[in-house]
């Protein structure tokens, strides 16, 4: 039994932008100029994908698509402070000189991607999986760089030890060829009517094509679940393993490997006209301390430690 689909999509993107730029005199007297910057492009994806179900209850998939993609506003834009990451963050469009950033936005390209994803899956019988992999080579891939520079309100961009103290670090929108790889790997058997153990595993290998690693990227993971289901309660207990990430990029720190142990407890019911979920969740059993390598503060925000979560969700 075979299945195949296409699909292709068209979009055009524009940006437009005035742009005012100071450009310092002498003591304080500024000459600023305004810069009108248009931005346009029309991206195109393509994509073809097929599943065979070489016999009952298993499954080959395989799917090829490049797609077109232009930059998003603050990825070419960007100019100041994100508070949420209390980083200082530059756009494509810039570059910096002599501690000042300029607006060019001249040399802007697409970024172009050619992915293949391949699954098997076998979804019959006490025993399951779905296994995936991917690869994906990406023409002028958007990344956020670290420059290793600070901004200081009276110096501009300048070196971390030159900076205040409270200095932000200076994080740089940039266009290059990368490639992406990696698996996901899902396992289910069921032990009883009421009992399942489930297993789970992901990694992604991302770099740029001179070898470099792409910056915060995630740790690959693994882990396990017991769950048990009788009429309307569902249980479970899961333990995750991440893995230490020292696959990184310049400016990067290590992040160590942790495990987390998870209870959790749903009660299904039915009230009037819709229905809900009351569950009660404990996190982090074990009261680990975990960092998560993708987030621009992980050393300032671990992951909680052990905690309690009571709730009810309803579905209208």
């Amino acid at each position: 039994d075979y299945k195949l689909a296409s699909d292709i999509t068209t979009q055009h993107h524009e940006h437009e932008h005035e742009h005012e730029e100071d450009e310092h005199l002498h003591d304080d007297v500024y000459d600023i100029e305004t810069l009108h910057y248009e931005y346009n492009d029309t991206n195109t994806s393509l994509s073809l994908g097929g599943i065979w179900q070489y016999q009952d209850g298993h499954s080959l998939a395989l799917s090829v698509s490049q797609s077109e993609r232009a930059p998003l506003t603050a990825e070419l834009l960007s100019n100041g402070v994100h508070i949420a990451t209390g980083t200082y963050e530059l756009g494509l469009g810039y570059h910096i000189e002599e501690g000042e950033a300029h607006f060019e936005g001249n040399d802007i390209k697409q970024e172009t991607a050619t992915n293949v994803d391949f699954s098997w899956r076998k979804y019959i019988g006490d025993f399951g999986f779905n296994l995936s992999v991917f690869y994906n080579d990406v023409e002028n891939f958007y990344y956020q760089e670290n420059t290793g520079l600070v901004f200081d309100h009276d110096n501009g961009f300048v070196a971390q030890e030159l900076g205040e103290e409270e200095a932000m670090a200076v994080y740089h929108y940039q266009s290059a060829d990368a490639e992406l790889y990696g698996f996901e790997l899902d396992l289910h058997y069921a032990i009883s009517q009421n009992w399942e153990i489930k297993g789970f595993a992901d990694n992604v290998t991302a770099k740029l094509k001179n070898g470099d690693y792409l910056p915060r990227i995630p740790a690959a993971k693994v882990g396990s679940q017991l769950s048990y289901t009788r009429g309307e309660w569902d249980l479970a207990v899961v333990a995750t393993h991440y893995l230490e990430q020292d696959d990184i990029a310049a400016y990067e720190t290590t992040t160590d490997g942790y495990t987390l142990v998870d209870f959790k407890v749903n009660y299904n019911f039915t009230a009037g006209s819709f229905d809900g979920v009351a569950y009660l969740q404990a996190q982090n059993l074990g009261d680990e301390l975990g960092f998560v390598h993708s987030s621009f503060i992980k050393d300032q925000a671990p992951l909680p430690g052990r905690n309690l979560r009571l709730g009810i969700r309803a579905y209208f």
